[in-house]
């Protein structure tokens, strides 16, 4: 038997699912509630409270996450602390990956950031994107 999905049965269902869709799904069958994966996803998108549940659930399992990664660091664990550094760490200079910004004010004006890439390796960079414009003589 078949039971339609409800937005209660949703909200139910999401809690501690960490946002993870075949989680719902489980939890909903295991209450009588057969439903694809697909029906669960757009039944979750359905209702305001349903998203907004969904979208905290995955924000708890971020949580969890930098939680371990934060047991980690205190840990002394070299990944994570290299892995830290590169993510958080990264307005303080620890950057492994060049990175490139373009001044809004003055398109121009483009900094590179992190490693020193020379000419020749940011051109090979499949980061960036320059353009070939063709030779530019004096006279235009």
């Amino acid at each position: 038997m078949n039971i339609k999905l409800t937005k209660d049965a949703i909200l139910e269902a999401l809690a501690n699912s960490q946002g993870n869709i075949s989680k719902v799904r489980r939890h909903l069958e295991a209450h009588g509630i057969k439903a694809e994966w697909h029906t669960v996803e757009k039944a979750i998108h359905r209702w305001k409270e349903t998203e907004a549940k969904y979208k905290d659930e995955k924000e708890t399992l971020l949580d969890l996450a930098e939680d371990g990664l934060l047991q980690a660091v205190i840990n002394k664990e070299a990944w994570a602390i290299k892995y830290s550094l590169s993510t958080k760490g990264r307005a303080r200079g620890y950057e492994t990956i060049p990175t490139i910004k373009i001044d809004s004010t003055d398109p121009l004006n483009i900094n590179i950031t992190g490693d020193t890439m020379t000419a020749e390796q940011l051109e090979d960079s499949s980061m960036v994107e320059i353009p070939d414009y063709g030779e530019i003589t004096e006279s235009e």
